[in-house]
């Protein structure tokens, strides 16, 4: 059988063993007893931890964000199917990675901080965890598949992973982005040392709970609100090749050379269409180091290619090397390597200034974003076009142009018109015309001589004036809890946040990187659970952006930021219970299900569908009625919601008076009622009903959203509305017919 005919056959025999092991149950080979079920006598916060081999880093599926940071000496296969804030779960691994096959006896490492490309060695430059946990974190042949509580799940099994419960010192460090985990030793990433695996495996992959952003070697362990058990999973790849080093470096010379970025393309980068960016300066050089595979047979060269910005020349790449095999072509600006085991290849880009001979050329340089500008010359009496450009960045930082406009001598005026952008701002830094310089509001003047030209660049920064505050209220106890936010469209960038309560009920705010400066758009806020040292459950109550309720689904709440309202203020309210909660109530009043109660939620299985309701049942006659209110949450869902809560606000000219649950309770703060409900089952519903005091006959407005410990596939539904009309009453028992929209005049 040839070697194509080999791997076929592997990968039907490894899509056999991942859909019986690793989700719909079996075994294979030596089973880990591993921790009990949750029992109230340790932290029952657990984290199941697979590896995974792979024939080819294609098999891999990148993480996020793909570009430099990866570790991997290819680049991986398809971009990943997770989005910001979803956490890792075996059937997407398995949907992602079908030819990947269980690794049984891989060895991982907890700690508190971590190493960036710290070792070094055949396998490339791996990062590694600094302060190790003195624990044996073994892979085995199968453990016992667990649900979002750490419970067990009958008959399912995970191949080739193990289960940890994590001790009081790992959980108290997770919230703090703390707890890291990485592949193999810290001294011995890929377990070279170990004569079982020594020389057989290269780095793929690792991804872990809801952090599966760059990738590289490690990642840190975070539980969403509600959540006690996560997944992390590792890829490599064997048979592995050997690394080599290559060195892109960048040199300007020349009497007149200024400091100036240049753009790159090629395969040897990671990012986004194989760009890097250098920024040289006069004996100031630049440059970028790339662990990459050695080239076998078959293999294509590691490229690079220059773009050269306009106003410049490429006038040499010189290149050194031991026994890889290099060519340059200066014309194409590029340069190829077959790169040699073990061997360092640096290459370097020379370019000098390349002065316009004649006439007026152009160039943009743009910060924050990218975008198209027009410009328009004028003679300097801003009298007559003498001629325009439109000119369109592509990369940050580094400058773009077309060719010069042929104009007579004399003094120009040049302007540009802004662009406008769905993510922010368009602002002008500065702007210069071969040695004289303008501000950002004066008129720039460009003077063209005979026999010779002129070089103006216009730079503009994306100004971004989005801003998200986070704030952190705790009901029940103390603890500190995490935030994760990224853009709804780009969840390759991510900005975390801290926050620790003093005090119950006293709301403090988050820190952390800068939530400052954002585009427009939808942002995913990402809670990580509140933690204490003593035993309690902790659930999200409520999220209040801008003291509006807004729907959330197992800690993670979506926010929109506008041009007409650019900020929002987020408060996260979580209750502590003081022991584990017990299952879901099952059904609240109201005719039962025609079909039984659905299962729990499973990572990667199918999820619960909540939806909210209000109408007005009753209206007590005077100048001052007490309205009572039924909010119903149902679960359209195949499986059960946990934790579920109900937030209630007023908004206007009422008050609330009482509040009953079918299960449950309920308290009020700030003109905002917040009830928590417990479990709800699979098409189940539940009621709390509401008395509200009118205070006066001004309109108000109504609002109940609900949200669960339990991922949701939307939460569009999970909000109802009600505007109630302000007028003199003429019929008020008319008011128990009119449905989501009441009024007083009804």
């Amino acid at each position: 059988m040839g070697v194509e005919g080999e791997r076929s056959r592997r990968l039907g025999v490894a899509a056999i063993i991942a859909a019986i092991v690793s989700v719909s149950g079996g075994s294979a080979g030596a089973q880990q007893v591993g921790p009990s079920e949750p029992d109230g006598r340790g932290t029952d916060v657990f984290v199941t931890i697979a590896a995974r081999e792979c024939d080819e880093y294609t098999d891999i599926r990148a993480n996020l964000a793909r570009n430099n940071i990866m570790e991997s000496l290819q680049d991986l296969g398809d971009d990943t199917l997770y989005s910001s804030g979803d956490q890792i779960d075996p059937r997407t691994e398995q949907a992602g990675q079908p030819a990947c096959r269980p690794l049984v006896g891989w060895r991982f490492t907890f700690g508190s901080s971590y190493q960036t490309r710290a070792v070094t060695g055949v396998w490339g430059a791996l990062s590694k965890v600094l302060n190790p946990d003195d624990m044996s974190i073994v892979t085995q042949g199968s453990v016992p598949a667990r649900g979002y509580q750490g419970e067990t799940i009958a008959g399912q099994r995970i191949a080739a992973a193990t289960t940890i419960e994590l001790s009081a010192d790992q959980l108290s460090r997770s919230p703090g982005n703390a707890l890291w985990l990485q592949g193999g030793e810290p001294e011995d990433p890929v377990l070279y040392q170990d004569p079982r695996f020594a020389g057989r495996y290269g780095f793929g992959a690792l991804r872990c709970a809801i952090d599966d952003l760059n990738g590289d070697n490690v990642e840190t362990v975070q539980f969403p609100s509600g959540v006690r058990h996560v997944f992390c999973y590792a890829y490599y790849v064997t048979p592995p090749p050997s690394s080599g080093t290559i060195v892109i470096r960048k040199e300007v010379r020349g009497a007149n050379a200024t400091s100036e970025t240049f753009g790159y393309g090629g395969n040897i980068s990671y990012n986004a269409g194989g760009a890097f960016d250098l920024t040289a300066g006069p004996d100031r050089p630049d440059s970028i180091t790339f662990f990459r595979a050695e080239t076998r047979a078959g293999d294509p060269p590691w490229t690079a290619v220059e773009n050269v910005p306009a106003g410049w020349a490429l006038t040499g790449i010189e290149c050194s090397n031991g026994a890889s095999v290099v060519a340059t072509d200066l014309a194409a600006r590029r340069v190829s390597i077959q790169l040699a085991a073990g061997d360092t290849v640096t290459c370097t880009y020379v370019n000098r200034p390349q002065p316009v001979r004649a006439g007026l050329l152009v160039r943009k340089i743009t910060e924050g974003g990218v975008g198209s500008f027009d410009f328009r010359v004028r003679d300097a009496n801003g009298g007559r076009t003498i001629g325009s450009r439109a000119i369109r960045t592509t990369r940050e930082g580094v400058p773009a142009g077309s060719g010069p406009l042929t104009i007579q001598p004399g003094r120009y005026e040049l302007s540009e018109r802004l662009p406008v952008s769905p993510l922010g701002v368009w602002r002008r830094v500065g702007a210069s015309c071969n040695d004289s310089n303008f501000g950002a509001e004066e008129a720039v003047l460009g003077a063209v001589e005979s026999g010779s030209g002129t070089i103006c660049t216009f730079t503009n920064r994306l100004v971004m004036p989005g801003k998200i505050t986070l704030r952190k209220e705790t009901l029940g106890g103390t603890g500190t809890a995490a935030f994760v936010v990224s853009p709804y469209e780009d969840p390759t960038i991510q900005r975390r946040q801290l926050a620790t309560t003093s005090r119950q009920g006293q709301a403090v705010r988050a820190r952390g990187q800068s939530l400052d400066d954002l585009p427009f758009g939808r942002y995913v806020i990402q809670e990580s659970a509140a933690r204490t040292q003593d035993r309690g459950d902790w659930s999200l109550l409520a999220v209040v952006c801008d003291r509006r309720l807004v729907p959330f689904s197992q800690g993670r709440a979506v926010v929109r930021l506008t041009r007409t309202d650019p900020e929002t203020d987020c408060r996260f309210v979580n209750v502590r219970h003081p022991t584990p909660r017990p299952p879901g109530p099952g059904p609240g009043p109201g005719p039962d299900p025609v079909d039984p109660p659905g299962p729990d939620p499973v990572p990667g299985g199918d999820r619960s569908d909540l939806t909210v309701e209000k109408r007005l049942v009753s209206t007590t006659p005077g100048l001052q009625p007490v309205d009572t209110w039924r909010v119903t949450v149902s679960n359209e869902g195949s499986v059960s919601a946990a934790n579920v809560a109900v937030g209630d606000q007023i908004i206007g000219a009422a008050r609330f008076l009482t509040a009953r649950t079918a299960g449950g309770s309920c308290s009020v703060q700030a003109r905002v009622l917040y009830c928590s409900l417990g479990g709800l089952r699979a098409g189940a519903d539940t009621t709390v009903t509401v008395r509200v005091l009118r205070t006066d006959q001004r309109t108000w407005t109504n609002v109940a959203t609900v949200g669960s410990g339990s991922p949701e596939a939307a939460t569009g539904d999970n909000t109802a509305r009600v505007r109630v009309e302000g007028a003199r009453r003429s019929n008020p028992g008319a008011c128990a017919a009119a449905g989501p929209l009441a009024t007083i005049a009804c």
